[in-house]
């Protein structure tokens, strides 16, 4: 998810992100609702351990939705960015 928000990005800033500043650039940018999950991934990137907490494993068990509406915009993102080339 840090890799998609990084990707679309760089589509769409021409600027590449670190993943924790992607995060940060997706939370502001973004408005499709998986960047809501953005923080939590940033978090578990910097805290791994963090995903035994009873919190952090229930969102990861959930995580294919949240994987599968990322992909579709980067999708979109990229499609968008080929016509303007």
């Amino acid at each position: 998810m840090l890799l998609t928000a990084k990707f679309i990005g760089w589509l769409s800033e021409g600027v590449i992100f670190s993943k924790s500043q992607a995060a940060e650039w997706g939370l502001m940018k973004l408005k499709s609702n998986w960047k809501e999950h953005l923080q939590n991934a940033k978090e578990l990137r910097k805290n791994p351990v963090k995903a035994k907490l009873p919190e952090y494993s229930e969102w990861i068990n959930n995580f294919d939705s949240i994987i599968i509406e990322a992909s579709n915009d980067l999708y979109m993102q990229l499609n968008e960015s080929e016509s303007i080339l």
